[in-house]
């Protein structure tokens, strides 16, 4: 995880489009860039041409949408394209390691949720998830 340091050095490119063009006009000489939504192409290029981006942070979700050709041209002008994994919302609160302890017990799935006193929807989730 990025130590509080590095977070300060990132901007952060949320909001509409109108939002991000004013944080791009506010930063023009800040390096790193922090894009948490898809943006659009003419957006990238507007980024390109005015700061000094070194190195663009960019979630999985955004990753994966990004047209290839568009992260070629990035990279190819020597931008670095960073896959960021910065998780929105609730922390964990469940420990995987007494979790797995208790799905080996021989006991009821009812039995498991109320020994680790969570809700049957997230017993279900943490299971799937376990397993993998």
């Amino acid at each position: 995880m990025s130590s509080l340091k590095d977070l300060r050095k990132r901007i952060n490119l949320l909001g509409n489009r109108v939002r991000i063009l004013q944080i791009i006009d506010k930063n023009k000489k800040k390096e790193e860039f922090f894009l948490r939504s898809k943006a659009s192409v003419p957006l990238l290029v507007y980024l390109l041409n005015n700061s000094r981006i070194k190195k663009l942070f960019v979630l999985p979700g955004v990753e994966r949408i990004m047209p290839h050709k568009v992260k070629k041209a990035i990279q190819e002008s020597g931008v670095e394209i960073i896959v960021c994994e910065e998780y929105i919302g609730r922390p964990q609160e469940i420990n995987p390691k007494k979790f797995s302890e208790v799905l080996k017990e021989k006991i009821t799935n009812k039995e498991r949720i109320k020994k680790l006193k969570i809700s049957r929807r997230n017993f279900y989730y943490w299971k799937k998830k376990i397993k993998k």
